[in-house]
């Protein structure tokens, strides 16, 4: 948890009024430690404020993501991952929240939909069939 600068000030006030840094600290609820660091900083001229925190991670531009699977639908994550410069993780979680799943096999799809809604693959392009038991040759 960060403290605020006001409250690092105050502290800091008390300390100088009182040196009781222990007294300080019970008071404020802020370790000895974070107390000590304070005061370093402020001796050496240096805001109290907390640096920007140190992240390796980008953020996944959603568009930039959703072109990218149009234009290669047959990449894994990693592949996806190595273009944008980011974790498979990252990949995955982006993808979950785009509502993207991977990619399925057609015998997969078939057995898993209804029956009035069936596809199957063909040398032509996805044809739809009324009964999987007559399985018709396009093309």
């Amino acid at each position: 948890m960060s403290y605020s600068e006001d409250l690092r000030e105050r502290a800091l006030a008390f300390i100088k009024k009182e040196g009781n840094i222990s007294e300080a600290s019970r008071l404020f609820g802020i370790c000895r430690p974070a107390l000590y660091r304070w005061m370093k900083k402020k001796e050496l001229g240096q805001s109290l404020k907390d640096p920007p925190p140190r992240r390796p991670w980008k953020k996944i531009n959603p568009d930039i993501l959703k072109e990218l699977v149009k234009q290669h639908p047959g990449w894994e994550g990693k592949d996806y991952a190595r273009e944008m410069g980011v974790s498979r993780n990252g990949i995955y979680k982006a993808l979950k929240n785009l509502k993207i799943t991977r990619k399925k096999s057609p015998f997969a799809i078939k057995n898993g939909m209804k029956e009035s809604a069936r596809y199957f693959y063909s040398p032509s392009g996805i044809q739809k069939t009324k009964t999987l038991s007559t399985l018709t040759k396009v093309g």
